[in-house]
C-alpha cells in the first residue's frame, strides 16, 4: 500500500492568488498598526461629559463641551484630540454642527 503524501501542491494561479492575499493581509495589518490614535476622547452622553484617559483635557474645555452640547440639544457627541507636529488637532462627531466646531477650537486654544 502506498503512503499518502501530505504535501499540498498549488497551481501557478493558486500561488499567485495566495501571494496577493498575503500582500493584502500585510497591508491591512500595516494600516491598523500605523493609524493615528487619539490622545484623548471627550464623550458627551445625556447631559454628562467624560474624558478618556482622565486628566488629559483642561476642566474648562470639558465644561464648555457639556454646556455647548446642552445648549444645542446634542444628546450624544464625541470630540477626539490627535497629536500632530503643530499640537493637538480636534476631530468631531457628525452630531456637532460645522458652525459650532470653531467655538470648540477657540476654547481649546485658549485653555491648552
Amino acid at each position: 500500500m502506498a503512503a499518502w503524501k501530505s504535501t499540498i501542491y498549488f497551481s501557478r494561479v493558486g500561488r499567485q492568488i495566495l501571494f496577493y492575499l498575503l500582500i493584502i493581509a500585510a497591508a491591512a495589518v500595516a494600516i491598523i498598526l500605523l493609524r493615528p490614535r487619539p490622545r484623548f476622547v471627550v464623550t458627551v452622553r445625556l447631559g454628562m461629559a467624560s474624558v478618556n484617559p482622565p486628566g488629559k483635557v483642561p476642566p474648562r474645555f470639558l465644561e464648555f463641551c457639556l454646556v455647548r452640547c446642552m445648549e444645542q440639544g446634542i444628546v450624544r457627541a464625541r470630540i477626539s484630540g490627535f497629536q500632530t507636529r503643530r499640537g493637538i488637532t480636534l476631530r468631531f462627531s457628525k452630531s456637532i454642527p460645522e458652525r459650532d466646531r470653531q467655538k470648540f477650537h477657540n476654547v481649546w486654544n485658549a485653555e491648552a
